[in-house]
């Protein structure tokens, strides 16, 4: 009996001790758990605190950087009304994408003055710019509104623009040819462009009395497609004015249908007849929020611009080549409209920019818009000194402006790669982006005797005979050409190099484009790439 109870206790004992000892064992599990767990937080926390730092000490030093840079980097100034509206938004960014710092209200240093408004007939901004050092920039040329200007374009005579009588100079003449035109509409316009309403002459206000405005005669059979008239905006760059050296936007152009179709044509209707800013029409449930490229409500050009990703010009091709018509003609028509625009009005800008010490320091930008008719001829009805460059109202043209943008810049040289302003460049730098021997031509010219002496007019586009200026637009016109990127030459005219001869150069002109053309006629016959 006290055998079964000493081994009943023992057993009870042991049992005791098994949990005790399971217990001490989990305590040891759970602190050792506790302990692994501690550690690799105590990591984790040491590792957090290391990324940290290293970020501090990253973004102090990217700060320091950035705030280096930007003591080096080039300064565009933005001079402009209610810039915070966001109108510019697109050229600012383009500008900052290639290093350059923004700027406003009179900065003391600047690289580039981009000036909205025309900036001659500011006494501050004029006094600053006739104080421009070599290497500033200003986006506007002094002497442009004898092209912009909208009275002074459309009664220049031209026969690319529909005729047009100044009011009230031309009122008898104007009325003596409505006579022999009974059916002809008319436009009213003025500088302002608001208001335009078609008319027939007898329902115009033509009195003496009247503001300083012209009429026009309206081009009464516009080429339709889809039943939309449109026009053609093409954006074209000024970079030289003595010598004449024209650039257009080569790779795009745009296109703008009005809001209605203009077929039967209710003169009161101006969305049938106008392209205004509404331009740009909205999917069918009229959200404002989906505002697409007119070209997607125009069925014959939507296949190849939306779907196969065409540009606005190759589907405008494609449209014209399936109706059978040479749209190589149109833009040669065009192209030439253009040049002949800036060769009247030359003398008169270049008479303006005497008063300045370079007219290197200009370019200018402007948008030239076409209508076509129905018979493809091109007619100009004016020219946009500052081209809309906000995609605020037609979100699908952002890409369009910012290319643009981005191939003016690089066309003038202002975007660079060396992530500096212009005045701080080196001579060796200079000299590594061009050179004399990049500049020659003509050897067999200018290893002749006559040109040791410099004796024939032939010899004036030899290193030896030429003046410094001219070696200088001479570079400007090389590095152009490197750099223009989607911009072709319009003037100095194309050429190919089966007539790449003394016969394609306007000896009318004045020496520096007579050199000029002579320079761009003999590059073309050593490399066809210089051609256009």
């Amino acid at each position: 009996m006290f055998s079964k109870i000493c081994s009943s206790r023992n057993l009870s004992m042991f049992s005791m001790s098994m949990r005790y000892n399971r217990a001490v064992v989990l305590l040891l599990l759970i602190g050792v758990t506790v302990m692994t767990v501690n550690i690799f937080e105590l990591r984790y926390l040491v590792g957090q605190l290391r990324e940290q730092t290293i970020k501090t000490v990253n973004e102090r030093v990217g700060d320091a950087v950035v705030q280096e840079k930007k003591k080096t980097a080039p300064v565009v100034w933005f001079h402009a009304k209610d810039i915070e509206k966001g109108y510019l938004d697109h050229p600012i960014k383009v500008f900052e994408r290639v290093g350059y710092v923004m700027k406003k209200d009179f900065p003391q240093k600047w690289d580039v003055l981009w000036s909205h408004e025309y900036p001659f007939t500011e006494t501050k901004v004029y006094n600053m710019i006739r104080q421009m050092k070599p290497h500033q920039k200003v986006n506007k040329f002094p002497g442009s509104g004898f092209i912009t200007n909208k009275a002074s374009l459309a009664t220049s005579g031209f026969s690319f623009t529909p005729k047009a009588y100044k009011i009230p100079e031309d009122k008898e003449k104007l009325l003596r040819d409505a006579k022999l035109k009974p059916n002809q509409l008319y436009v009213q316009k003025s500088n302002a462009h608001r208001g335009i309403f078609i008319r027939k002459i007898e329902e115009m206000d033509l009195s003496s009395k009247s503001k300083k405005v012209f009429v026009q005669e309206y081009v009464m059979d516009p080429l339709l497609i889809d039943g939309r008239k449109f026009d053609i905006g093409i954006y074209t760059v000024m970079t030289s004015v003595s010598p004449l050296r024209v650039y257009v936007y080569d790779e795009e152009a745009l296109l703008r249908f009005c809001p209605k179709d203009y077929l039967p044509l209710d003169v009161t209707n101006t969305r049938q007849y106008v392209v205004a800013d509404d331009y740009t029409p909205t999917w069918e449930n009229e959200d404002l929020t989906l505002l697409i490229s007119s070209v997607f409500q125009i069925p014959s050009l939507k296949k190849m611009y939306s779907d196969g990703q065409f540009s606005h010009k190759q589907s405008l091709n494609a449209f014209l080549r399936r109706k059978g018509f040479n749209y190589k003609k149109l833009w040669a028509d065009i192209n030439e409209a253009i040049v002949q625009v800036y060769l009247n009005k030359k003398a008169e800008i270049l008479a303006t920019t005497r008063r300045y010490k370079s007219t290197r320091n200009f370019f200018e930008m402007v948008r030239f818009d076409f209508v076509v008719d129905s018979k493809m001829n091109v007619w100009l009805m004016e020219v946009n000194m500052s081209p809309n460059l906000s995609s605020a109202v037609h979100p699908p043209n952002k890409l369009l402006y910012e290319q643009v943008m981005y191939n003016l810049l690089s066309l003038i040289g202002v975007a660079s790669l060396t992530p500096r302003t212009v005045v701080q460049s080196s001579p060796d730098e200079e000299i590594m982006k061009i050179c004399y021997r990049d500049v020659q031509v003509g050897y067999d010219i200018c290893s002749g005797a006559d040109c040791s002496a410099c004796k024939s007019d032939k010899c004036q586009i030899c290193l030896q005979c030429r003046q410094q200026h001219q070696t200088e637009f001479l570079y400007d016109a090389f590095l152009e050409h490197v750099h223009r990127r989607n911009f072709r030459r319009v003037f100095p005219r194309p050429l190919t190099q089966d007539k790449a001869n003394d016969d394609s150069i306007d000896y009318n002109t004045l020496p520096n484009d007579i050199l000029m053309q002579k320079w761009f006629m003999l590059k073309c016959k050593d490399d066809a790439s210089w051609c256009n």
